[in-house]
């Protein structure tokens, strides 16, 4: 996704928002096909209900590891980034406690559901 050197910063961005929003509604599909699938496979949406609240648990293990292999690849890759960028070092900080904290309130949000 390199842009021409000539391309205006407003273009640019432009270009940068559109393969979000195509990376957002390809995420949203996958999603809403793996829910459809899942209801067609148990028969009805209240099946498919009661099979991921009975299911939460190995759900809970696979995002942990998911967690786990996420950050053991930001620990490798971060001093990468800070000898590349001595002065991201706040940044990176807040991104860091940003998604600490966005993780925490989805797995807190997923066990009060799940109470």
């Amino acid at each position: 996704m390199t842009s021409p050197p000539h391309s205006s910063p407003i273009r640019r961005y432009c270009r940068r928002l559109a393969w979000a929003c195509i990376w957002m509604v390809l995420l949203a599909t996958t999603a809403f096909l793996a829910s459809w699938a899942g209801i067609q496979a148990v028969g009805s949406q209240m099946a498919w209900h009661l099979w991921l609240k009975s299911h939460a648990g190995g759900f809970l293990v696979w995002r942990l590891c998911l967690y786990g292999a996420i950050g053991y690849g930001w620990w490798r890759l971060r001093p990468r980034l800070l000898r590349r960028e001595p002065s991201a070092h706040a940044r990176l900080l807040r991104v860091e406690i940003a998604t600490g904290t966005a993780l925490f309130l989805m797995e807190a949000n997923a066990w009060l559901y799940r109470s």
